[in-house]
């Protein structure tokens, strides 16, 4: 096991905005959050282990701001809001778009496909493709009846996948017209819960969504139908999710606590932190800076809240490589059991050709009992890596 050092993190004070939160991001490469209030404010904040204070404010929209997002490169901010249109600033407050009338619905969904193009979902389950470059919607689908909670892309930029407040995962491909039947990849059966976010995992391998029941629910790639697995363990609704890596998550939930989970041993790790003392302000919106030393998280009482989870970063690193070090372990050995009793066979082959053919009827028995000898001891492996990942987190 590789020995981290912890490291100590100041984390910045809670920080008490005018009006209510509805989104928080981080600047990709500066100590900067940027966050949409109900009032349709928008503004931009530097924070620091001793401060956090307001360095711009934008009032560009006519009603609530629900979104508020940096571009990849850090020089636009991407805002959208309940009157129906985005808006996108530079680094000194110019607007170099304003889209109004985007949508017909307030739009409460937005993910960058990339540098030029973006994704947008609304209140009634409309999710529109922008291509910024023409200013113009390049496609547009339906098939969600309620909110749009999600947008994701998967790594060819060709199947983008949304979450909706009705229950279902669709999944669409861009590679068609919006008209084309086959631009419907799959949609799931009705969960009959809230999906609430989303976010891919294991190198894309796995959908990990979050519900209004306080499950996450794991969707294998390409069988969207129902999920695979699911982890429990939250009490009540997981309004937010943010990746941390591959294999480790932090969620937010209705009951006002930040906690790790584990995806693959799926297991929650622990409580990271709660919003405020003393209280049950739910969680709305969890992000996670650049360094994966520092969290940030939304509630209702109007606040932001910053949290240091360098530990658990570290410790999660450290899972993976003990993980990986104990699957390969029982790899090799699993497969030099197999070799060996692959040479006991070829040797008791070779032995039955100087036998009578009337021991074909034995030798059919023996690899039979071979056969099952061979499954019995690739079970035992696998329930003893289990077993031996299982003490690992335990230890956590």
């Amino acid at each position: 096991m590789i020995q981290q050092q912890q490291e100590i993190v100041i984390e910045p004070p809670l920080y008490f905005a005018k009006d209510h939160l509805f989104d928080l991001n981080f600047h990709p490469f500066q100590d900067v959050v940027c966050c949409a209030q109900v009032s349709g404010v928008v503004n931009i904040l530097k924070y620091s282990s001793d401060d956090v204070v307001e360095i711009a404010a934008f009032t560009h929209h006519q009603q609530s701001a629900r979104i508020s997002q940096f571009f990849r490169d850090g020089q636009h901010l991407i805002t959208a809001s309940k009157d129906c249109s985005f808006a996108i600033l530079d680094n000194n407050g110019k607007m170099v778009l304003h889209q109004l009338k985007a949508h017909k619905h307030a739009i409460n969904a937005l993910k960058q496909l990339n540098d030029s193009i973006i994704a947008t979902g609304d209140d009634t389950g409309n999710i529109k493709i922008w291509d910024l470059r023409q200013n113009k919607c390049v496609f547009k689908v339906k098939e969600a009846e309620e909110a749009i909670s999600g947008i994701e892309i998967d790594s060819s930029n060709n199947l983008l996948l949304s979450s909706s407040l009705d229950g279902y995962l669709s999944v669409h491909d861009l590679r068609f017209q919006s008209t084309n039947e086959k631009c419907l990849y799959a949609k799931s059966d009705c969960m009959e819960e809230e999906l609430t976010d989303i976010c891919l995992v294991k190198n894309g391998q796995f959908v990990c969504i979050s519900t209004s029941e306080g499950n996450l629910l794991l969707f294998k790639w390409d069988y969207f139908g129902d999920f695979k697995d699911r982890i429990i363990g939250h009490p009540n609704s997981i309004d937010s999710i943010c990746k941390i890596d591959e294999h480790s998550i932090i969620t937010g939930g209705e009951d006002g606590l930040v906690r790790g989970v584990s995806v693959f041993p799926n297991m929650i790790t622990g409580i990271l932190g709660q919003h405020e003392d003393n209280s049950y302000f739910p969680i709305t919106k969890i992000v996670v800076d650049r360094t994966q030393k520092i969290a940030a998280s939304l509630s209702h009482d109007s606040s932001i809240k910053f949290y240091d989870i360098a530990d658990f970063v570290n410790k999660r690193k450290s899972a993976k490589v003990q993980v990986n070090e104990t699957e390969f372990e029982y790899t090799n050995k699993q497969t030099q059991k197999e070799i060996d009793m692959e040479g006991e066979s070829d040797n008791d082959s070779d032995d039955s050709d100087d036998n009578d053919e009337n021991d074909d009827d034995d030798d059919g028995k023996q690899k039979k009992q071979k056969s099952l000898k061979t499954k019995n001891l690739q079970q035992s492996i696998t329930n003893l890596k289990k077993q031996k990942i299982k003490q690992f987190f335990d230890k956590m």
